[in-house]
């Protein structure tokens, strides 16, 4: 890869109640899957791409993630990249988020991913592989009927790999994308304000917002954990393409306390 990706933001922001006892001493992206913290796995697609410098949004048991972050950093797992936090006091959504972090990080583009999903190949580099001027937007979708369960889509594609709002289209937005600061022109000049990144690519979509349909494993790692906890299940594999998921609270040891990072 010769398309080096400096900046990425993690989505990591909730309000801790969608999984209820789950989330009770824990933030949710601190829960593990398959023995792995999915802000572990979210902060490691980025690294693995070359991502140098990652921004998190945090809000629900914000001092909790980034304790567990900052153990992470000592015990070098990330190889070095540079993790920036900020607190929501009111959560901004996706599209505030991102919006805060560019700000933030002053920088042209950025590389997102949702703390609540899990890529088991950890593959993000079709987001390098097919940037270029051309690109707005570019994300990684997903098509529904490779699901076992039934949803509504987002988007179909055309030809020329567009992303074409479609409730009840083929693809799902997976929650992995890569957008420039131009996306959000608009909002520049603004106070910081809650708005969701589907306000902007889905009601207002361009020649330049394209879609790579996704060929390898996506999990909704968060539907996935909300049915588990909600109908007392104990194996989701068959629907989502692996043999057996191992959900456990994440790293809690019963006391968190708040370390300046």
């Amino acid at each position: 890869m010769n398309k080096h990706i400096m900046h990425g933001i993690v989505l990591a922001a909730g309000l801790g109640r969608r999984l209820e006892q789950i989330t009770e001493h824990i933030p949710k992206p601190m829960i593990k899957l398959n023995e792995i913290a999915l802000i572990d796995h979210a902060i490691l697609s980025l690294v693995k791409i070359g991502v140098q410098v990652i921004f998190i949004n945090t809000h629900y048991k914000f001092d909790a993630l980034q304790n567990f972050i900052a153990r992470q950093i000592a015990e070098k797992k990330y190889r070095g990249a540079i993790i920036k936090f900020s607190y929501e006091e009111q959560i901004l959504e996706t599209g505030g988020a991102i919006f805060n972090g560019l700000r933030n990080l002053n920088v042209d583009d950025i590389l997102v991913i949702n703390a609540d999903i899990m890529m088991p190949d950890s593959d993000l580099s079709p987001l390098v592989d097919n940037w270029g001027p051309h690109c707005d937007v570019l994300s990684l979708v997903y098509d529904k009927h490779r699901l076992d369960y039934t949803v509504d889509g987002d988007f179909d594609l055309n030809k020329q790999n567009q992303l074409i709002p479609n409730r009840g289209g083929r693809y799902i937005w997976m929650g992995a994308y890569r957008l420039r600061r131009v996306t959000l022109a608009e909002y520049f000049g603004r106070p910081v304000r809650p708005f969701s990144i589907m306000d902007v690519v889905f009601y207002k979509p361009q020649k330049t917002f394209l879609g790579i349909s996704y060929q390898k494993t996506w999990i909704d790692a968060a539907g996935i954990l909300e049915v588990h906890y909600k109908h007392k299940l104990n194996k989701w594999g068959q629907t989502h393409d692996m043999p057996e998921l191992q959900i456990s609270a994440g790293p809690y040891n019963g006391a968190i306390e708040l370390n300046p990072l």
